[in-house]
């Protein structure tokens, strides 16, 4: 019977290490924490972004913080939410060194 279970994980199409698989984890929660925190900070005070991007109280929705989120994390930064105030640069700012460190485990 083991010897079964050693063939069928040998020509599995689709494996994942168990590091791999933390490391997706890690980069999801990530992305989720991000995109609340520029949700619930997301006025105009703190950022700049197109009408589109509002709800009805003038605040960014949460896809958009979603979008912004995405954006930052995979260092396209489009441009078209920017951070404005102090405060939301330096969230910026952990949320991409946290990422490179992040980018950087992938290396080692």
């Amino acid at each position: 019977m083991r010897r079964d279970i050693l063939l069928l994980n040998s020509i599995s199409i689709f494996k994942v290490n168990k590091n791999k698989l933390l490391y997706i984890y890690v980069n999801l929660g990530l992305i989720f924490v991000f995109s609340v925190i520029y949700w619930l900070y997301g006025t105009p005070e703190h950022l700049t972004f197109n009408p589109q991007f509002a709800d009805d109280k003038g605040n960014i929705c949460y896809l958009s913080a979603l979008y912004f989120t995405c954006t930052a994390h995979s260092t396209v930064g489009f441009g078209d939410i920017t951070p404005k105030s102090r405060t939301m640069q330096m969230i910026v700012i952990i949320q991409l060194i946290i990422l490179i460190l992040n980018l950087s485990i992938l290396i080692l």
